[in-house]
């Protein structure tokens, strides 16, 4: 009896303690490099702060390699609230509603970039995005938000008045375009590539995730059973040897 415990309660504790180590989440979200006076302080994410990498009249799925500064803007009451925990992000520091000349952006692809590390194993999440005018999300160089019309909404679709990332139908983008992403063990990069269709008015991307590792719940149930089925056999053990 005495044997059987030792190795039933060796593996239970391993296992809650592997479990305890892997049972991990991280939140990421859009930030500039530079606050631009809005107030936002990026409190909780894992991820970098957007760093611009520059301009391209025609779309490229390799984007430039520049390292430039990006800037928290104010939605104003055109854009939708920052999404939970971001900040909008524009190349502009004059960027952001309302329109003005400082913020005006020229038509064509703006890229950004941001890295995250995920600590073990793979991660499981979902990632929501905002865009004015729409935007493009790659994650380790592979599309995961497009700017085709993803459905009957038109979610991300290029063309149109207005933001059409998060966009049904009204000008505030009240929802945003989310889908599920993997993310790897180790680094991963993200770049999000902003589509400014009218020279008229600011550019903006925003973005918020959350990625965890779900296995490790298995593991700690498995492992916290087989030290209760350990602790009542130990009990039931001294029962026994009691005169």
């Amino acid at each position: 009896m005495k044997t059987f415990l030792k190795v039933a309660i060796l593996p239970a504790l391993l296992l809650a303690l592997a479990s305890a180590a892997y049972a991990n989440s991280i939140e990421i979200g859009s930030y500039g490099t530079n606050a631009n006076g809005t107030g936002y302080t990026a409190s909780g994410l894992a991820n970098t702060a957007l760093q611009y990498q520059g301009f391209t009249t025609v779309l490229s799925t390799v984007g430039p390699s520049a390292v430039g500064a990006s800037y928290d803007v104010l939605p104003g009451t055109t854009w939708a609230g920052p999404l939970w925990g971001t900040s909008w992000v524009s190349n502009s520091p004059g960027g952001g509603p309302p329109n003005g000349d400082s913020g005006d952006a020229a038509v064509g692809y703006y890229y950004f970039s941001t890295t995250f590390t995920v600590p073990v194993g793979e991660q499981w999440g979902t990632i929501s995005v905002l865009g004015d005018d729409t935007a493009e999300i790659l994650l380790n160089g592979v599309v995961i938000v497009n700017f085709a019309s993803l459905n009957g909404d038109a979610h991300c679709a290029q063309g149109g008045n207005g933001p059409t990332c998060g966009y049904f139908g009204d000008n505030a983008m009240n929802d945003a375009w989310t889908v599920p992403i993997t993310a790897l063990a180790g680094t991963n990069t993200l770049e999000i590539i902003d589509w400014q269709s009218d020279a008229s008015t600011p550019a903006g991307v925003d973005f918020s995730g959350s990625l965890s590792t779900p296995e490790p719940t298995s593991l700690l149930l498995l492992g916290t059973g087989l030290l209760g089925m350990a602790v009542i056999l130990l009990r039931k053990s001294r029962a026994a040897v009691r005169p």
